[in-house]
Parts: C-alpha cells; sequence; structure tokens
C-alpha cells in the first residue's frame, strides 16, 4: 500500500507521537468556575521590545529542536517547564520519543506574543526523515509544527499539551 502525503503525515505524527504541538494550539485553556475565561490575544512582534523577546524565545525553540535532531533528550529536557520537570523526570521524558523519525532542524517561521509577553505561540518548520514501511525506502520531508510557549521567571519554556 502506498500512503499519500497527507496519509503519510498523519500517520507518522501518529508514530511519533508529534500531535502534542498541534493539540496545543487547538486544545482552548480551560476556564475557571464563575469567571468568563478571556483567552489572550497573540500579535506578532512590533515594537523593540517585543523584537527582542521573539528573538530571545526563537533561540530557546531552536536550541530545543537542534538537541531533540540530536536526540539528546537530556538537554531537550531543561527547555521543558518547571512543573512538567517536577512531574517528570527525564527517562520518562526520553522514552516519549521513538526511533522511527529522524529530524533533522526546526526554522522558526513566526512567533506571535501574547500583550503581557508572558506566552507566545510558535510557527516552525520541522525538517525530517524517516523509513516507510513499504519495504525500507527513505522519505524526507518538511511539516509545519505550532507549539506554545510560556514565560517563567524571564525564561521562555515549552509548554507540553499533556
Amino acid at each position: 500500500m502506498k500512503l499519500q502525503p497527507l496519509s503519510y503525515a498523519i500517520a507518522l505524527m501518529l508514530v511519533t507521537g508529534v500531535t502534542s504541538a498541534v493539540e496545543q494550539v487547538a486544545t482552548p485553556a480551560p476556564a475557571v468556575v464563575g469567571q468568563a475565561a478571556a483567552a489572550p490575544i497573540f500579535t506578532r512582534a512590533t515594537t523593540p521590545e517585543q523584537q527582542a523577546v521573539a528573538a530571545a524565545l526563537s533561540a530557546r525553540v531552536t536550541a530545543r529542536w537542534a538537541a531533540l535532531a540530536k536526540r539528546d533528550f537530556a538537554t531537550a529536557y531543561t527547555f521543558e517547564t518547571p512543573a512538567f520537570r517536577q512531574l517528570n523526570d527525564a527517562a520518562s521524558f526520553a522514552g516519549r520519543f521513538g526511533g522511527a523519525v529522524k529530524w533533522q532542524g526546526a526554522q522558526v517561521t513566526e512567533v506571535k506574543l501574547d500583550a503581557a509577553l508572558q506566552s507566545a505561540k510558535v510557527a516552525l518548520m520541522l525538517s525530517y526523515e524517516t523509513v516507510l514501511p513499504d519495504g525500507g525506502n527513505l522519505y524526507q520531508g518538511r511539516r509545519r509544527m505550532d507549539e506554545t510557549w510560556i514565560r517563567v521567571a524571564d525564561q521562555w519554556w515549552f509548554a507540553q499539551s499533556d
């Protein structure tokens, strides 16, 4: 059976568990009982302060994906939020990643910041390769990833969806 590009991308996401970043963008924040939840409005960086914040965040996103591409999960783990790291040790974090896909790199294509500069939506293009199940042919691809990052104590952290 030959997979079409979209079908293959879906299969790839299922195999690798890469869907978490996409789900982060689509999953609404839980509402506080008794209060109307106001969703933050994200905009592109236009002021010098926003541009500096976006540049610092882009550097962290790029460093995280460089570690993932090297399969240096110990370093990638350090980009997770402090709350995530309190609940998950480095070994269980590393265990989330299979070997079916080799990430080659990621390029940040857009950073949208909330007004308070405390959370951001980051779009990036991820390059990867994997062996197809059709007999070992190598597939090289690129796909857009959307990630949510939060700022805690003047540092940016990758926000897991689960």
